[in-house]
């Protein structure tokens, strides 16, 4: 399987760079056109730092763990 770098959000707070699965192209009916680009660098989205300061602004982490990064 191949992996590459991303960024874990853990429901607790924790943020982790960890090996996740590439992911296959194909594999999603409700997304039949995506992509798999390559990313070089990548920004954090405000709306993670909010989950991130769940305690300050009341924004939930989700109840799993997720690979940030959706604004790329």
């Amino acid at each position: 399987m191949e992996t590459m770098t991303g960024l874990v959000s853990y429901p607790n707070g924790d943020l982790k760079l960890e090996e996740v699965p590439i992911p296959k192209l194909g594999e999603n009916p409700y997304a039949p056109h995506d992509v798999l680009l390559e990313i070089l660098y990548c920004g954090i989205c405000g709306s993670d730092i909010h989950r991130w300061n769940a305690d300050k602004t009341g924004v939930k982490m989700p109840p799993r763990k997720v690979v940030i990064g959706h604004e790329v």
